[in-house]
């Protein structure tokens, strides 16, 4: 038993704005939500497709941006370990002109032949020149002697 409803037409008007704009709040809704405002190909196909490759060639330069900066940073670090080096450099070139001058000042002052022949103790050589010094043996001379393998 179904009953009829009758609705004037200022009703039935009313009724229908009121429909529509549920749908538009829906529709904004979904824009929010979506951050997009054009989600489907439906809705406006030649802003979506625009849309949608803009959203990849960001999406493409975001991924070249990234490497970028990844590149300075390596560079940054480089020139970073370059200016060190070179701050050790300087500073190992002074040590060695501190060493070079402290050497100059301190010779020893030796005068006459002394200064020729002077070496320290126990390394003179009292053997002539061109004679060498055969290795000392042990008592057992035999066993210093290698042995062939196997035997």
């Amino acid at each position: 038993m179904p009953s009829a409803v009758t609705l004037s037409a200022a009703t039935r008007q009313n009724l229908l704005s009121l429909q529509d704009t549920a749908a538009l709040a829906s529709t904004n809704q979904n824009r929010l939500s979506t951050g997009k405002k054009v989600n489907t190909a439906l809705d406006n196909p030649v802003n979506f497709f625009t849309a949608s490759s803009l959203t990849d060639r960001a999406a493409a330069l975001s991924g070249l941006l990234g490497g970028i900066s990844n590149g300075i940073q390596t560079i940054q670090a480089a020139a970073k370990g370059v200016d060190t080096l070179t701050a050790l450099v300087k500073q190992m070139q002074s040590v060695v002109s501190q060493a070079q001058s402290n050497a100059t000042t301190n010779l020893p002052k030796l005068q006459g032949t002394q200064a020729v022949n002077r070496r320290p103790k126990g390394t003179q050589d009292r053997r002539p020149k061109g004679t060498h010094r055969p290795p000392r043996m042990s008592a057992n001379a035999e066993a210093d002697v290698a042995q062939p393998v196997g035997s």
